[in-house]
């Protein structure tokens, strides 16, 4: 299940369900697009939980214009440990 809220005006801006073993990953962009058609809102901003860490979520937050504030996802092996770094263009 997922809640989408305007926090400005304190409202529940829609409530979402998905089966149990469908990725969140891919109904995030989903319910985000739907809410903001339905009611004519431009979201800025949204905050999602470390599930969302993946690449169709930041790339479909870019594409919306849309801040993303999610946690990164830890490995236990991460590349930056043997000196791998990333640098975005």
């Amino acid at each position: 299940m997922e809640v989408t809220i305007d926090y400005k005006h304190r409202n529940v801006t829609g409530v979402y369900i998905f089966s149990a073993n469908e990725k969140e990953s891919l109904s995030s962009s989903a319910s985000s697009g739907t809410t903001e058609k339905q009611l004519n809102l431009s979201m800025e901003k949204v905050a999602l939980d470390r599930g969302y860490d993946t690449g169709i979520v930041h790339r479909s937050l870019k594409l919306l214009g849309t801040d993303g504030y999610i946690p990164a996802i830890r490995f236990t092996n991460d590349p930056s440990k043997y000196g791998f770094s990333y640098y975005s263009q």
